[in-house]
């Protein structure tokens, strides 16, 4: 936790007291003694201009003119991320620019590879935030041409407040270049303890030159960022026009605290770039410079190969060999191009009809003439030379063009890849419970995920409890994913970090403030249920997922009976499928206590079982409706998803590429993926309510079958023999499928009617 003691900068020499500061203070006056203490805030210059080397003691170094009242630090996140690993990561991301010069390549073989603490300002304030807006929704009529739409604005307004209780700031102008000013992001700030020297034994630091009021702005920059955000999730509708938020702040303070980066640096066109691993999320940050010389050989390699190939293709025109009409020969390439036996004869200049017989190559049953001479004029004996035109020339440099053209679509498709590894939030969640890969093997399955959904922002802090619990499994042949719903009352052995051991499994991520924690937490709970381990895993804020919502315009949701929301304004949403916004599709999959009819206690959709069945339908819906939409083919269009996450989800695939994990699972098929849940029941324990796998049961013996069968990759069997466990419209196909491993038949292919999540 960050030390609650008041911010100073130094203790009173007289008394002992901590003095309190201000941005840019000459004096500081004790408030128990009324002692004073005199200073300058002048400008801050380092022993070094880049880095202060620091004693064996840690203390830290400045130069003669540096002003008695710099701020010492108050808080500090230890490393979470160590050496060893620190410079794989970098090792991967160095490997994956490849046109980046060499020094950038080899960069995680460079001695000035050290670990580093920065300073940032953590400021924190309450804020009041009274809004105006317009919430427009949308209205359908149908008019002379088809379905017309039309928006229907209605007025807005209220207060919203907030609590920002740590907005971290770059206190020092290394960070101010757009390549490592992303920094700021994904830092655990509960995890910082109170400063001691000690602490920076073996690592580097720099001294903060910026003052706390330069980054004060920065940090009310990002304070109004979130405010508008909330806003516009409170107006709702289809359309916001929000022209008016007026906010006051109050509790307005910082602090000055250390934050741990891996940096290393290279040199390149005569001054050091710089790149940064992240000390707590292993998330590489840095300069992405071009080689010059790599983009000129690859457009003249382009160019050079281009010309050699049609240059041989009109060369060996000259021989005749495209098959004609009728002939079993095969297809000259360019006649394939073409498609057309004309053209390709006139391309190439040759096979001029001649007086003698046809060669056997150039067979015909019908007169030919010289390009140029009408029909029945003289023909010519002699064989025309077979040259290539200016317009076959030019072909081959049409051609180079194009070829340097693709490189270039290959320069901006290495830039696609490095946009997308950053896009999304990745860090080690997993730690010692994951399934370890080797670097650099090839992804091959069957692997399992765990992808925990929660209410609060991922990287927030504080304590927070999961509504999803997903494991993820795809099979062998990475072609086909099933998700398997654990209900968050599931009644569980929990190892560590809640008063009682055995409890509800959403209280397993409640262990720490820490989320990595949290969640190896979570994943060792439920391996120790299930006997699975993970390869990899999330954290997804379901609002912040279904932000997607708004990039990919609605998607189609099918609520098996009508429900009345017990969220805001109490909405109805009807029985049957329909597009929805964000908003209220958030709602809907937010609903519990809705599923209570008589239907969903018969099926096992009741409750938080009818709130997984909705959550994992939002999920197959939004993969259905991007890749409609051309999001899993398009990189572009693929960015800007993953860029609607924003800070709503953090991904861990362990060593693998992100590009690499997408890339290798483009053939699974959203509308064939398995939806099941956990088989368990309802249940009472010392007067708490469960959901419990009962003993001795079905349930129990179906449970086993279940986990046995993802560690066998035969889920597809179980399926078929455990169909009253599945969503409706997951069902694999059981026609041939066998049916050993489960409890059921299995002998008839699964219904088409909705069941259980």
């Amino acid at each position: 936790m960050l030390p609650t003691r008041p911010y100073s900068a130094r203790p009173c020499s007289a008394c002992g007291e901590l003095l309190p500061t201000a941005p840019g203070a000459t004096v500081l006056a004790c408030e128990a003694c009324g002692t004073e203490l005199h200073g300058r805030p002048a400008s801050r210059r380092l022993v070094d201009p880049d880095w202060i080397a620091l004693a064996p003691k840690a203390k830290l170094r400045y130069a003669d003119d540096t002003p008695a009242l710099l701020t010492a630090p108050e808080g500090l996140v230890p490393f979470r991320v160590e050496r060893a690993t620190a410079r794989r990561l970098l090792r991967d991301w160095a490997r994956r620019q490849w046109f980046a010069p060499r020094a950038l390549r080899r960069i995680d073989e460079s001695e000035s590879f050290r670990g580093a603490y920065l300073p940032f300002w953590v400021w924190q304030a309450r804020t009041r935030s009274r809004y105006k807006a317009a919430r427009g929704d949308y209205q359908w009529a149908q008019g002379g041409g088809g379905r017309v739409r039309s928006v229907r604005w209605s007025p807005a307004a209220g207060v919203v407040d907030r609590d920002f209780p740590a907005v971290p700031v770059a206190a020092t102008s290394l960070l101010e270049g757009a390549a490592l000013a992303d920094l700021w992001r994904d830092w655990r700030l509960g995890r910082a303890v109170a400063f001691e020297p000690r602490m920076l034994d073996g690592y580097w630091t720099q001294a903060y030159d910026l003052e706390p009021e330069a980054g004060l702005e920065s940090a009310k920059a990002r304070m109004a960022a979130e405010v508008e955000r909330g806003v516009r999730a409170r107006v709702g509708g289809d359309e916001q026009h929000v022209p008016s938020i007026e906010t006051a702040y109050a509790g307005l303070g910082y602090r000055l605290v250390l934050l741990p980066v891996w940096l290393v640096s290279f040199p390149h066109r005569g001054r050091r770039r710089m790149v940064a691993v992240h000390g707590e999320s292993g998330r590489v940050v840095g300069e992405r410079p071009l080689s010059g010389p790599k983009l000129l050989s690859a457009a003249v390699l382009a160019l050079a190969v281009a010309g050699a190939i049609l240059y041989f293709c009109l060369l060996s025109l000259s021989s005749c060999p495209a098959r004609q009409p009728g002939s079993r020969r095969h297809a000259h390439p360019l006649h394939m191009l073409y498609g057309s036996w004309n053209a390709t004869r006139q391309l190439s200049g040759a096979c001029i009809p001649q007086s003698a017989p046809a060669s056997p190559g150039c067979a015909s049953d019908t007169p030919q003439t010289v390009p140029g001479e009408a029909m029945g004029s003289p023909m010519k004996h002699a064989v025309a030379k077979a040259s290539s035109p200016w317009w076959a020339k030019a072909m081959v440099v049409s051609g180079a063009m194009v070829m340097v053209i693709s490189g270039g679509g290959a320069i901006a498709a290495q830039v696609g890849v490095n946009v997308l590894e950053d896009s999304v939030n990745q860090a080690d969640l997993l730690g010692e419970q994951r399934v370890e890969a080797e670097e650099g093997e090839q992804i091959t399955g069957p692997l399992n995920f765990l992808v925990l959904g929660t209410d609060e922002r991922v990287g927030a802090g504080g304590e927070a409890r999961t509504d999803a619990d997903i494991i993820v499994h795809v099979n062998k042949d990475l072609t086909q994913v099933s998700m398997i719903s654990l209900p968050r009352d599931l009644y569980v052995e929990i190892p560590s970090g809640v008063p009682a051991s055995e409890t509800k499994l959403t209280e397993a991520f409640a262990y720490s403030e820490d989320w990595g924690e949290s969640f190896q937490n979570t994943a060792e709970t439920i391996t120790n249920l299930t006997g699975i381990q993970f390869d990899g895993g999330a954290i997804a804020n379901f609002e912040g997922f279904l932000d997607m919502v708004d990039e990919l315009g609605t998607i189609e949701l099918c609520p098996w009976h009508e429900i009345t929301s017990i969220h805001g304004d109490k909405k109805t949403y009807p029985e049957g499928c329909a597009e929805y916004n964000k908003e209220d599709a958030l709602d809907l999959v937010r609903q519990r206590y809705g599923w209570d009819s008589d239907e969903d206690y018969a099926n096992g959709t009741w409750g938080d079982f009818g709130r997984q069945k909705m959550q994992q339908q939002a999920i197959k819906k939004i993969l259905e409706r991007a890749k409609e939409k051309g999001y899993a083919t398009d990189p572009t269009k693929a960015v800007d998803l993953l860029n609607s996450f924003g800070d709503a989800l953090t991904l861990d695939v362990g060593s693998y590429s992100l590009i690499d994990m997408i890339t290798q699972m483009r053939d699974v098929d959203p509308n064939e993926i398995i939806s099941i849940g956990t088989p368990s029941s309802e249940g009472n324990m010392n007067g708490t309510s469960y959901v419990l796998i009962h003993e001795g049961t079905d349930e129990e013996a179906a449970a086993d079958a279940l986990w046995e069968a993802i560690a066998n990759d035969t889920i597809d069997e179980w399926a078929c023999a455990n169909d009253q466990w599945l969503s409706g419209d997951s069902k694999p196909d059981c026609a041939v499928a066998p049916v050993d491993g489960g409890q059921g038949a299995g002998e008839e292919t699964a219904s088409d009617e909705p069941t259980v999540n």
